[in-house]
């Protein structure tokens, strides 16, 4: 377990072995992230299940965004994660797998809905909002509970400030428990409402236990490996810090690749690890965060199982990316057996007729 994980988990051992002592409901608490998906940004709620990790946050930050979110957590050290398998709960809730380093500090499993609808129907009064901003610091506001029914829980701000899109999906607690998860900003003369956690924890256990069979874990997904090497590329670098090995280094470390093409198309070949054959289900495209990059736009996917030589590449898709920064995937269904990958790069965001530039690729080997 990550060390971050392992303090949350001896703090919260330790809550609730106070709260038992002293005769008080022990504390249900979240772990949370920030979440940027498309071009709207909000907050999800993380939690265990069957050694996955998995998210809720509200269904309108996720649509319109290619079903692909990426997440920051906290837990005393920054880690990100990607969004898989997005599920509509209804109620403006969806709930999906995450995968990524995010996953250490991904926290328990959800609590017994009908603990928390006991917490909820003695909880009343002063609450915070709690929220992460993108490099994973938490900030909190006061907000004041107006009124509760069965799904909501409905709340004014207290003090100066104002709930706003970006608090969409953060947590509402009180004291040492979560209690809702914020969700609508309020029409006019209408206050701003979360939906209540024992009923977001009941819309769950509803998707994977209504059919009254046991929860079954999801199959492990598609994950980005070591070992994948550059063969070769058609650009060279701009600087020394700008090679194109940074393509294929590990997430959490610095670099990048920007090359001047010598022509177009750039060509970018990639061997898998040890040169063996693999089945690879998907690319994920890590772009620079701005404006004018120059971001790869209409890519070109080739693949073959020979070890060496030009002939025998097989075309396997071709599309555009988008120029927003961020991350973009690619999956292949069924995934595809090759021993390298060649990218073809026709042109860029920037169209200065010179320059490529990207962070990372990853690509992920099915199981």
């Amino acid at each position: 377990m990550h060390p971050a994980a392992k303090r949350i988990a001896r703090f919260g051992m330790a809550l609730m072995a106070a709260a038992c002592a002293a005769g008080l409901p022990a504390p249900i608490w979240a772990s949370q992230a920030y979440m940027s998906a498309g071009s709207k940004e909000g907050q999800a709620i993380l939690f265990e299940r069957g050694g996955a990790c998995f998210a809720l946050a509200p269904t309108h930050l996720i649509e319109g965004s290619d079903g692909f979110a990426t997440l920051v957590g906290d837990g005393g050290e920054l880690t990100t994660g990607r969004a898989w398998q997005i599920r509509d709960l209804g109620f403006d809730l969806s709930l999906f797998g995450v995968r990524g380093s995010i996953e250490s500090a991904c926290g328990g499993d959800l609590p017994n809905d009908a603990e928390l609808s006991s917490v909820l129907a003695q909880g009343s009064g002063e609450v915070q909002l709690r929220y992460l901003f993108e490099d994973g610091s938490v900030a909190r506001r006061a907000a004041q509970i107006t009124d509760t029914d069965g799904s909501f829980i409905y709340l004014s701000e207290t003090g100066d400030w104002v709930i706003s899109q970006g608090h969409s999906g953060s947590a509402i607690v009180q004291g040492d428990t979560t209690i809702g998860i914020m969700m609508q900003l309020g029409a006019e003369g209408e206050a701003p409402r979360a939906l209540r956690f024992d009923k977001a924890v009941y819309l769950v256990r509803w998707e994977w236990e209504g059919s009254g069979e046991a929860p079954q874990a999801p199959s492990p997904p598609a994950v980005g490996v070591d070992g994948i090497v550059v063969e070769r590329t058609s650009a060279l670098p701009l600087g020394p810090d700008d090679t194109v090995e940074h393509l294929v280094a590990p997430l959490d470390e610095a670099g990048h690749w920007r090359a001047k093409a010598i022509s177009w198309p750039v060509d970018l070949v990639l061997q898998m690890p040890g040169n063996e054959v693999a089945n690879v289900a998907g690319l994920v495209f890590h772009t620079l965060h701005g404006e004018a990059v120059a971001h790869p736009r209409t890519i070109e996917v080739l693949r073959t199982v020979s070890a060496e030589g030009e002939r025998s590449w097989s075309p396997v898709t071709s599309l555009t990316l988008q120029p927003v920064g961020g991350i973009r995937e690619i999956t292949f269904e069924p995934a595809i057996r090759t021993r390298r990958l060649k990218i073809v790069i026709y042109d860029t965001w920037l169209d200065d007729g010179e320059t490529v530039e990207l962070n990372r690729i990853e690509v992920l080997i099915a199981p």
